[in-house]
């Protein structure tokens, strides 16, 4: 009808049945090609999940250990912070009973210059009634002689 012959679309349906062999054997190689490309991906995708499923459980671990170590710290200080009141407390008894000593020495001071004085004062009463007595018994002594000379016989 055409005036095209059965050899002349013979060939061209071989020669398209070439390209079409051809092209579907592309196609293959380019969908091999893409399922293997979409299992990559498939794979990447596993290793991400399983890398974001471990960096959460190690986020985890992280969070709890600083929790930890913060909790522990925290009553570690509280501890340091109650020591240091006590200790700050004990400071202030000791220095009350520093100054009370210091108080005490004062006066023990005082005490000690008044019974000084008073010693001071007893020994030069002591001394003067000494000398007091010693001139009493020498003037007794010289009134028994005068009065024994005067009771006395007068010797030749």
């Amino acid at each position: 009808a055409t005036g095209r012959s059965w050899s002349m679309i013979y060939d061209d349906m071989r020669r398209l049945s070439s390209q079409c062999s051809t092209m579907q054997r592309q196609l293959d190689v380019k969908n091999i090609h893409i399922e293997q490309l979409y299992n990559d991906n498939q794979a990447i995708i596993r290793r991400f999940e399983r890398a974001k499923e471990n960096h959460r459980k190690i986020q985890k671990k992280y969070e709890s250990l600083i929790k930890k170590m913060c909790t522990k710290q925290c009553a570690e200080l509280s501890a340091k912070d109650e020591t240091i009141k006590e200790q700050r407390g004990q400071i202030r008894d000791r220095e009350d009973v520093i100054q009370k000593l210091l108080d005490a020495n004062k006066k023990l001071e005082v005490a000690l210059g008044a019974m000084t004085t008073a010693a001071n004062n007893a020994i030069k009463a002591k001394n003067k009634v000494r000398e007091d007595l010693k001139l009493l018994r020498s003037s007794q002594l010289r009134d028994i002689i005068n009065r024994n000379e005067k009771n006395s016989i007068p010797r030749e």
